[in-house]
């Protein structure tokens, strides 16, 4: 999955549009004031000539799977406003950890996928929702203990608003019909494509490091002050910055601890044995 992805990444860098979340959180304002306060009139029916219904799209009005994404996620202007900083906060975040052309092809693969799932209803409108929601996914994934205040007040961590992100998308998936559980498929392909072989792998690492801990003897356990995690490279540990994430490499002989800072540019360790074996 990987190397498809570095693959895809190379094809969509020429074309890739820095600083795409912004636009589309643009477009989504003018939209918004334009159906709300210009022409309130005409407002439901302009959304509802912009929106992706396939049935529309299959009699000619093509413009449809592009001009959906404009829609405004509420009509509610707080929710709306909470909604877009909120966006645009997750966004930067992807696009300074993987770069413009990775997130937009992340952007580009929810897209994709929302408008395959629209195919399982085709007389309904599609919204863009969902498309906002694995961006949420996605950051909480790569920062899960970062904190976000709750309308300004109530501090909660990133990994437990995913959490019961996951646990309502899969009541949603069980209850829902055929189009509603494809939308939440088409949420859930970016984050898994993009995050899921990594969360997996980091998942089973960490259940086998609490098996070895388990296992370990009460006479053998480590000091109280000795610290679980220490960086190869530059010696901070879980003690010295508690805040500091840790991840083992598996590319290196046996699997060294890093701290996210020199994680993707450590030179990796070779095996002795194996090192000898292959140069002779």
């Amino acid at each position: 999955m990987k190397r498809l992805l570095d693959t895809a990444e190379r094809w969509i860098r020429p074309i890739a549009i820095p600083h795409l979340a912004p636009i589309l959180v643009g477009a989504q304002v003018v939209l918004y004031l334009w159906a709300g306060f210009l022409a309130p009139s005409d407002g439901q029916q302009l959304v509802e000539r912009l929106s992706l219904v396939p049935s529309k799209v299959a009699a000619g009005e093509w413009w449809r799977p592009i001009t959906f994404v404009a829609l405004p996620p509420t009509v509610n202007p707080i929710f709306a406003a909470f909604a877009w900083l909120l966006f645009l906060f997750f966004s930067s975040g992807l696009e300074r950890a993987w770069g413009t052309a990775r997130f937009t092809l992340f952007l580009v693969v929810g897209w994709i996928a929302t408008i395959a799932a629209s195919l399982l209803a085709p007389d309904r409108p599609t919204m863009n929702g969902f498309i906002g929601v694995s961006v949420l996914l996605a950051f909480a994934t790569l920062a899960p203990e970062f904190v976000l205040r709750l309308f300004f007040v109530l501090p909660v961590a990133l990994k437990w608003i995913a959490l019961v992100t996951w646990i309502v998308l899969g009541l949603e998936f069980v209850r829902g019909d055929a189009a509603e559980r494809g939308a939440i498929l088409a949420c859930a392909t970016s984050w898994l494509i993009f995050l899921g072989p990594d969360a997996f792998r980091r998942a089973r690492r960490r259940d086998g490091v609490r098996r070895v801990a388990a296992a370990v003897s009460p006479a053998r356990k480590r000091p109280a002050r000795e610290p679980f995690h220490r960086c190869r490279v530059c010696g901070r540990t879980d003690r010295s910055d508690p805040k500091l994430e840790f991840r083992y490499c598996d590319r290196c002989a046996g699997a060294p601890c890093y701290c996210m800072d020199h994680l993707r540019d450590h030179e990796h360790l070779q095996d002795p044995a194996a090192a000898g074996a292959s140069r002779s």
